[in-house]
């Protein structure tokens, strides 16, 4: 099942940012870098455009004018002759293919989101390390979670931005004379990552250009330089590649010539057929390595796009920043300069292929699939499907106003029998996510979300155990609340917000049994971080708790006002002891109830609760309780806890495994390849035990490989041990299958799959390579599906959640995990990842004896490192 989560702001591709066709370009206009995006827009438009800004400086180059399908197209002359950028595939082109989720090392981090948004990202910056929001460690998330099924896009522009010179190849780790010389390491993948993440704001779906193929070769010709092309299926899917050229074949035929980042090296092209008012690209399937699925469009479909690159060198804006953080220009890229401003949008994301979202307003506006049609009757909204994996039919993500209340409906797809599912809101003073929500037929989850009075309720239509993360600020604060162990009933009203004045964090039922509460709550200012911890807390059926979190100090009880019947007065007060994390553990030691008890508060982790944490962690591993690789997967999960490469190798020898075991930790640590040779060097001082864990490394980096390869078929999880059997892997391989994170299903020892999940719309056919192309079947095949038309009036059906005066919790980000990804081409650089962490790790801590290591308690690293200078 594919998770996908957060990204944001944008326009929906059917009414999206239509095109107005009007008069041509001489061809020797110059559209160039220092020139206004604004300039570049009129340019493919044909027209004066109006650019306006807002009271706080933010570009909104809108073009006037609609070409909605069935409209009126172009009527200028078709173009003559061919034109060729000097973009060259063998030079300018990266030669390592697409891939998703099994390069965690190259997920996107805070560094990243600085270098682009600024400060607005941050609650401290210190020797320019950015502590991120709870806000921006939820939408980070969200990103990588829609990144699982690939960086399509992130590869095209990153491949133009080194191509015109915005970048040096002297900004990465492995460098390189030329683009097609670079390796697949870790600062490579961040920046690709991070380029991805653009077509996240405003400014660059607002850049599209729409229109009939026949349109779409009449304003490459009038803009004739490399772009983004888009191409769309039918049923869902979408997928960027970068257009360096067009061949005119005659007769009305055009090849658009094409970088494809899932075929690296090979020359491709996608067909318009002018005559027909058709466009076709027969390499890329929406199962890539089946060529007689190719991928076709007409003028009805508008699914072949592009979007000018000149228009990714403009500031762009936060989606989901406060307005108070404006964000500001600082030292970095110079085309990344941030806009200013503060958060337009609540983003609103629901994950995976099985639910449809639908969103309402007070005023009766929807916005998402009602009666299998896409509609948008929300003033200001907007709507887009990233372009992230050909796989990907996951729903549009949503950009609503911030300063309104709207219901949100959750319902299964057609023809799901039963699914789950993570939705997440995030706005400029409210982030919540909520993890664990089952989907069943002929059942919806209600909620209604209001950001400015920040609450957020929720009726189940049945059973549901959700983990919710609630993340706000209060003052020179902010806070992220992390409730697990949820259990509600159908129709309970089940509410938590906090409150404007006091601060308080509240949480509040009506129509469901007393319960317990474990809640973990983690307080960030400008000074540190700090947790409070309880499983002690009980909320009554129809009551409220209030919690006085802004008069907390650490390592001191909390004060809770209850309410026990609901009626809004208090009946009592109490103070409620702060537990150590750890404690509140259950046994056997669960790695999965650790990443849902701490969400995103990992990132914010005491150096104490870290170091009780990896010592629970120590003592799992020595009851056999947890695996080697089960252990380095949640290392990696929670920043490492702060431990520097000493720690960490001290670490590895006190858990006193076999060497199978240890180097599976090592290996799902992801740290980079000099990291991984400290570790190595520190842990095992005998020459022959390097010699036996390095050799079992490099058998986890084969089994790496594989998975890879499988997950670029597009099978379902349930076919992994046949396409295993039919590798003729050797016995070691085999087995190191089974220590490596991300498998498809649940792989025992030998690569036999004892438990599988079912993905309801992925093809099982086993795939065959292209014939015409001898690339291996392992490129993962990314994808941006496009937009749905906003403009289809829809009858009114399934009126929204009605808003609850009962403010409902929902935010716990699910981390992206298992997400097939698409495979890459290229085997995994030898730098391996370096673990996500905002915070330099400091070396001199002490390493935790070898018999019972302790990690220390250095400060945990936000999940994201800083992005090498440039």
């Amino acid at each position: 099942m594919l998770l996908v989560f957060i990204g944001f702001g944008i326009v929906s591709l059917g009414l999206t940012l239509a095109i107005y066709w009007g008069g041509a370009v001489s061809p020797d206009t110059d559209i160039s870098a220092d020139r206004d995006i604004a300039v570049v827009l009129e340019q493919v438009a044909g027209e004066k455009i109006e650019a306006s800004t807002d009271a706080s400086g933010q570009l909104l180059a809108v073009i006037p004018g609609s070409a909605q399908a069935g409209g009126q197209e172009s009527n200028l002359p078709l173009p003559d002759g061919s034109y060729l950028s000097d973009f060259e595939l063998d030079v300018d082109a990266f030669n390592f293919r697409n891939y998703g989720s099994t390069f965690p090392e190259g997920n996107l981090t805070i560094a990243e989101i600085y270098e682009i948004f600024g400060e607005g990202v941050c609650l401290r910056v210190e020797n320019g390390v950015c502590t991120p929001t709870p806000a921006a460690q939820i939408w980070i998330d969200q990103m990588n979670g829609v990144m699982g099924q690939g960086h399509c896009l992130g590869f095209t522009v990153l491949a133009y931005d080194l191509f015109r010179g915005n970048l040096s190849t002297e900004r990465f780790a492995s460098q390189a004379d030329i683009v097609n010389q670079l390796a697949q390491d870790v600062s490579v993948m961040r920046t690709l990552a991070q380029r991805w993440s653009l077509q996240t704001t405003p400014e660059l779906l607002r850049a599209s250009v729409v229109g009939t193929p026949r349109d779409i070769i009449i304003k490459l010709y009038e803009l004739k330089e490399p772009v983004d092309l888009g191409i769309f299926g039918r049923k869902g899917g979408g997928h960027s590649m970068l257009a360096y050229g067009v061949e005119n074949q005659g007769d009305g035929v055009y090849h658009i010539l094409v970088y494809d980042n899932n075929w690296p090296n090979q020359k491709v092209f996608v067909e318009v057929d002018t005559n027909s008012n058709t466009w076709q690209y027969a390499l890329s399937g929406e199962n890539p390595a089946e060529v007689p699925a190719i991928w076709e469009g007409d003028a009805e479909t508008r699914t072949l796009i592009f979007i000018p690159l000149s228009a990714y060198e403009q500031p762009v804006t936060c989606p989901f920043c406060p307005d108070r953080a404006r964000a500001s220009a600082k030292a970095g890229l110079a085309m990344l300069q941030p806009a200013t401003g503060g958060g337009e949008f609540v983003v609103v994301a629901l994950s995976g292929e099985e639910g449809n979202l639908q969103v309402s307003s007070p005023e009766g506006g929807r916005l998402g699939q009602f009666d299998g049609q896409f509609v948008n009757e929300i003033a200001d909204a907007l709507a887009v499907r990233p372009r992230s994996a050909l796989y990907n039919n996951g729903e549009p993500i949503l950009y609503l106003p911030k300063n309104q209340e709207f219901s949100v409906q959750v319902q299964p797809r057609e023809g799901v029998a039963q699914g789950s599912a993570s939705l997440r809101m995030i706005g400029p003073d409210i982030a919540v996510a909520i993890d664990n929500l089952t989907i069943t037929p002929g059942q919806q989850e209600q909620f209604t979300f209001s950001p400015d009075s920040r609450q957020i309720g929720y009726i189940p239509s049945g059973g549901q155990t959700p983990t919710i993360q609630f993340a706000y600020f209060q003052g020179d604060a902010s806070y992220l609340a992390v409730l697990s162990g949820v259990e509600l009933q159908a129709g309970q009203e089940f509410g938590l917000g906090a409150d404007g004045e006091s601060g308080e964090f509240f949480v509040e039922s009506a129509g469901g049994s007393e319960q317990p509460l474990t809640l973990v709550l983690s307080k960030i200012d400008g000074k540190g971080s700090s947790q409070f911890a309880s499983n002690s807390l009980a909320l009554a059926g129809n009551g409220a708790l209030a919690l006085d979190v802004q008069a907390w100090q650490e390592n001191s009880s909390l004060t809770v006002t209850v309410d026990e019947d609901g009626n809004g007065a208090p009946d009592r007060t109490e103070e409620v002891a702060d537990q150590p994390i750890s404690e509140l553990l259950s046994q056997p030691f669960q790695p999965e109830q650790v990443r849902q008890m701490l969400g995103q508060s990992a990132a914010f982790l005491a150096p104490q609760e870290a170091a009780a944490l990896g010592q629970s962690l120590l003592e799992a591993i020595a009851d056999g309780a947890v695996s080697g690789a089960e252990a380095g997967q949640l290392l990696f999960d929670l920043g490492h806890l702060g431990m520097d490469s000493q720690e960490l190798a001290a670490f590895v020898q006190a858990g006193e495994m076999p060497v199978e075991e240890q180097a599976a930790l090592l290996f799902n640590l992801y740290v980079d390849e000099n990291q991984q040779q400290e570790i190595v060097a520190a842990a095992f001082p005998n020459p022959a035990q390097q010699i036996a864990v390095t050799a079992q490394l490099e058998r986890l980096e084969t089994a790496r490989t594989v998975i890879n390869e499988f997950e670029f078929t597009g099978q379902p999880p349930e076919n992994f041990a046949q396409y295993v059997a039919g590798q003729n892997l050797s016995p070691d391989v085999q087995d190191a299958l089974a220590r490596v994170g991300n498998v498809p299903g649940s792989v025992g020892a030998g690569g036999q799959v004892i438990a599988s999940a079912q993905s309801n719309d992925t093809p099982t056919d086993t795939p065959v390579p292209p014939t015409d192309t001898p690339q291996p079947t392992e490129t993962p095949v990314p994808t941006d599906t496009p937009v749905p038309p906003t403009n289809t009036p829809v009858p009114p059906t399934n009126t929204p959640v009605p808003p609850t005066n009962t403010p409902r919790p929902t935010n716990t980000p699910v981390p992206p995990t298992n997400t097939p990804v698409p495979p890459t081409n290229t085997p995994r650089p030898t730098n391996t990842p370096v673990p996500p962490t905002n915070t330099p790790r400091p070396t001199n801590t002490p390493v935790p004896p070898t018999n019972t290591p302790r990690p220390t308690n250095t400060p945990v690293p936000p999940t994201n490192t800083p992005v090498p200078p440039t």
